[in-house]
């Protein structure tokens, strides 16, 4: 080894790169066919295979010539040995021949590493897996919220990272600093919501949801079940007045054929300070809370001001923290658990109390407990269906299980429904019936909280009519 790299000085620097070079080269063909092979199971694999183990080839890469350049300035302050001159390249000489051809070769190899390295790690760390399990206790209740929601098919950096290398950069920078908040757990428990510098939503969502093409009403079917021996449903349907975007519009998406912008009086835009709209017929109007004094440049151009968007209503469209009753509604409608066994719903709620703060692990466990009890709890007081379903009621406790997991997690300090869901009353009434026209045609009057503006009256349906088809 040393006499290969005296072209560049004989020191153990280079010795050292050089051996790192060619280690962290050889694993990475091996560990890349291992992959190939497809026997990596762990998400944790292809961060070192295409991250980790490049780096380190890299590294040494940089630290041969180092290691080359010291030695010779060593030498020269001190004599000892003839130091050649830089890039004297006689390839009439068979020494200098092989050692051309032999980095040549290597410099191809490692270059196709790298690049391989590249494409492989930038593919990695642009998965949901990546996101969501790489950094587990930080992301894991967003995680588990995204894979049961309607994006689960749709790659998180789709909606967090736009196209193009501007946005690449300024997200992996944005990465580095969140990875040294993860290593130095200075991280903020929970995550806060609403996240700053999202990319805008016309950007996002109407790649998938054009405004032109949702209109009309649309029928909401809302399922529940009741804690008896049947877990008779209940079934509420409303239609939803979407509206769409065009002047004119009425309904929903209305929000969208207008431009209006707004200024909140708190971080997670739950109270407004003014809002500001303009319709497609041209008309400006401001609202405020009555008795507010508008600032004298209220309007689209002052600084701290948001254009609403969609997720000024959609704001929890991949990350909900449903509450475990919703949750057990969603299975027993979908079937995951099964609606003819009776008493599940009863004995689910009875283990599992409203959780409306962080709970502690200890908690945690407490809950599982009960939980796991569940079997037992038919054996004691309905030995007849335990005797009959005992399957069943094995594999409705390991599903509760899991939909409980998905509620609560202690260590980010997530507890369900801790974020307003905007979608619903919560959203409308930060406006509707909160504020007053400040200017334009309308002024003096409150903007109108009248339901039917958004859906019709909801109707009930309860028992055998009520089953999900």
């Amino acid at each position: 080894m040393r006499e290969l790299f005296s072209v560049f000085g004989r020191n153990r620097t280079t010795a050292f790169g050089a051996v790192l070079v060619f280690a962290s080269g050889t694993m990475f063909i091996l560990l890349v066919g291992v992959d190939i092979a497809g026997l990596f199971e762990n998400p944790y694999t292809n961060l070192i295979v295409y991250v980790a183990v490049p780096f380190l080839l890299f590294l040494g890469l940089v630290i041969v010539p180092i290691g080359a350049i010291n030695h010779r300035r060593y030498v020269r302050k001190h004599g000892d040995e003839k130091v050649e001159q830089y890039f004297r390249f006689d390839f009439n000489e068979p020494k200098m021949r092989h050692r051309g051809w032999f980095f040549a070769g290597w410099t191809m190899l490692f270059g196709a590493i790298m690049a391989t390295a590249a494409y492989k790690g930038n593919h990695h760390m642009e998965s949901a897996a990546f996101c969501g399990e790489t950094c587990h206790t930080v992301m894991q209740p967003e995680y588990t919220a995204y894979l049961r929601s309607p994006h689960a098919r749709v790659p998180c950096v789709d909606c967090h990272i736009g196209p193009g290398l501007p946005w690449l950069l300024r997200q992996k920078f944005t990465g580095l600093r969140q990875t040294i908040h993860t290593l130095t757990n200075t991280y903020e428990r929970p995550i806060a919501s609403p996240v700053k510098d999202l990319r805008p939503a016309r950007e996002v969502c109407e790649v998938c949801h054009w405004p032109n093409r949702f209109y009309g009403d649309r029928t909401q079917l809302i399922y529940t079940y009741a804690e008896d021996e049947a877990n008779t449903p209940e079934l509420t349907r409303l239609m939803l007045h979407v509206g769409h975007h065009a002047a004119e519009s009425t309904g929903i998406h209305s929000h969208v054929a207008k431009q209006i912008w707004y200024a909140a009086k708190d971080p997670k835009r739950m109270e407004m300070s003014w809002l500001y709209e303009r319709r497609p017929n041209g008309d400006v109007v401001t609202w405020a809370p009555e008795g507010t004094t508008l600032p004298a440049n209220a309007g689209p151009n002052m600084k701290g001001t948001r254009l609403m968007d969609c997720v000024d209503c959609h704001n929890r469209s991949a990350h909900r923290f449903d509450s475990f009753d919703k949750l057990v509604d969603d299975a027993l409608t979908r079937g995951d658990l099964k609606l003819d066994l009776p008493w599940t719903k009863k004995l689910a709620m009875e283990a599992v109390p409203k959780i409306e703060k962080p709970i502690s692990f200890a908690e945690q466990r407490s809950i599982l407990a009960k939980l796991n009890e569940i079997p037992k709890e038919y054996q004691a007081r309905y030995p007849d269906i335990y005797k009959a379903r005992a399957t069943d009621v094995k594999n409705a406790t390991a599903t509760l299980v899991q939909l409980f997991l998905g509620t609560a997690f202690p260590a980010m300090k997530v507890y369900p429904d801790m974020q307003a869901d905007l979608k619903t009353h919560d959203g409308c009434l930060r406006c509707h019936g909160a504020l007053v026209a400040m200017s334009g045609p309308k002024k003096g009057e409150t903007l109108s909280d009248d339901c039917e503006l958004c859906h019709s009256e909801p109707q009930t349906i309860e028992g055998a009519a009520a089953r999900p088809r």
